[in-house]
């Protein structure tokens, strides 16, 4: 089992040249640490007298001068000056010799095709454990080394992969800390995942006699027991939204504003933030209020029907019910005990159409649409109000329609989300949900395949042929080109990473089926 980290040196390349030129004079500030590596990694003491000293691309006894010139190369001689990282192994699990065999193959599976690195196994602890410390610009294209999520992983699955094809044990679940935003919302008193979890059991088990008791509590508050009895804890952004929508319809049910925006409102939350959970404990919520009649979870495609009721079995087996025509839609708006109902929006729009005067629209309902920013929820929107006496109206989207990106088309009433569904309740962008480490973050490119000609007069025209320009065969060459010169380098692949196979008995293997 080995344990890996890696971490930056910084310093200013001035100051490490006059230090290498003047060993006597005292280490300048900034580069203390850069010194401190190579004479901590190379100890006599700790490496039985360099037996345990291995350099890649560089030679062990000239090393810190061969990255110097490395740096003045290529014009990068400032900010990070170097890597400095350890794997270290389990006590008793490996041998010297072994420790230092895996930690020169790392270094050279990690670093090797362009970087100069030294190698080092310490014996001096009751672990052995290897230090890496290598230039952090390369030798052969004078590129820094650019360190990511995605390298932090790699340089764990290097390692663990060694450690395997050695017979050595691997971390199979490594403890992962809270990242420090969360860490800072929690002493500052804000809440998180982690607080918001911790003080619902504490208030279970402080308030239940029995498992069963603390599980129908875990319930009724911000956790989910899944089917497959898994717990699962809501976040801080999906328990703000859901107490908004209790809050708008305990307060319009007060003060009798039901049937009408002011009743409503809609949930601006980003893709992939968990929209479905968030709709599934509001519904059900919003079920349990002795008020609330019904509760419509509307989607737009029959998929999409299917796929949030999978979701919801998920959550609670047989919470809610889905319907495959409308006759049945019918039967469940008619039994009281049907609680919550997953339907279309096609089939909802198809049971108002040819149900004039239903009981139901008397009834006390709140409807809550998927994905509320298409176009067709406006006609829905006008069946509604037109047919519902005491409605509650909530939509949650990733991409709300506001003033500046409306459609001039259709009814001017419905024309924003705001207008159809009443106040922005709780928003959750795509950039908190990067803050947050939800969502995996962007990073866009710009190159330009496209200029004026020197000789043209600038004048000024009503406009171009853009079709025409951005199918130019010469700027998809240009295009085409910057990919596969760049993929490498973007994705942090290496050209080993790829691997042809052909096959070349295709007829064998087709007709092995049939034999």
């Amino acid at each position: 089992m080995a344990a890996t980290s890696l971490w930056h040196i910084k310093g200013d390349l001035g100051d490490l040249i006059a230090y290498v030129e003047n060993p006597e004079k005292t280490s300048p500030k900034g580069t203390e640490d850069f010194f401190n590596v190579f004479s901590y990694i190379q100890n006599p003491q700790k490496t039985a007298d360099g037996s345990f000293v291995t350099s890649i691309n560089c030679l062990k006894q000239t090393a810190l001068r061969q990255m110097i010139l490395t740096k003045q190369r290529y014009g990068k001689e400032d900010k990070y000056i170097a890597w400095h990282g350890y794997q270290s192994f389990k006590p008793g699990e490996v041998t010297p010799e072994r420790c230092h065999e895996i930690g020169v193959k790392l270094a050279q599976e990690m670093w090797g095709d362009r970087f100069q690195v030294i190698v080092t196994t310490h014996l001096d602890k009751g672990h052995l454990h290897n230090h890496f410390c290598f230039n952090s610009v390369s030798f052969k294209d004078g590129k820094k080394y650019n360190y990511s999520k995605a390298e932090q992983q790699r340089f764990r699955d290097t390692s663990d992969w060694l450690c395997l094809e050695y017979g050595l044990s691997v971390i199979e679940h490594g403890r992962k800390a809270p990242s420090r935003p969360v860490w800072m919302d929690e002493q500052s008193g804000k809440p998180t995942r982690y607080n918001v979890y911790r003080a619902d059991v504490r208030e279970a088990v402080n308030g239940s006699r029995t498992v069963e008791m603390m599980e129908k509590y875990l319930r009724r508050k911000y956790c989910i027991f899944t089917s497959e009895q898994m717990l699962m804890v809501m976040r801080p952004y999906q328990i703000i939204a859901t107490e908004r929508i209790l809050n708008r319809i305990e307060i319009a049910n007060n003060y009798k504003k039901y049937g009408s925006i002011a009743g409503g409102g809609y949930i601006w939350h980003t893709t992939g933030s968990g929209k479905t959970l968030t709709s599934f404990k509001t519904a059900r919520l919003a079920s349990l209020l002795p008020y609330i009649d019904k509760v419509l979870f509307v989607v737009d495609r029959k998929d999409l029907d299917y796929q949030t009721m999978k979701e919801y079995d998920r959550f609670e087996k047989g919470a809610a019910n889905s319907n495959t025509s409308t006759a049945i839609l019918k039967k469940q708006l008619e039994d009281p005990n049907a609680k919550i109902i997953i339907t279309t929006i096609q089939k909802l729009s198809t049971f108002v159409a040819k149900n004039k005067g239903h009981m139901v629209y008397d009834k006390h309902v709140v409807i809550i649409f998927d994905e509320c920013h298409r176009s067709q929820f406006g006609d829905m929107h006008t069946a509604i109000v037109k047919n519902f006496k005491k409605y509650h109206l909530f939509g949650f989207t990733g991409t709300p329609i506001f003033a500046v990106n409306a459609n001039k088309s259709g009814n001017p009433q419905f024309r924003t989300t705001e207008q159809t569904f009443g106040d922005q309740l709780h928003t959750y962008t795509i950039v908190d949900a990067i803050n947050d480490k939800n969502v995996l973050p962007f990073h866009v490119d710009y190159y330009k395949t496209m200029g004026m000609n020197e000789e043209m007069i600038d004048e000024q025209v009503w406009d171009i042929d853009r079709e025409k320009a951005y199918m130019a065969p010469q700027r998809i060459e240009l295009v085409t080109r910057y990919i596969l010169e760049h993929f490498d380098t973007k994705t942090y692949r290496g050209d080993k990473t790829y691997v042809f196979n052909a096959l070349t008995n295709i007829s064998e293997v087709a007709s092995a089926g049939r034999s």
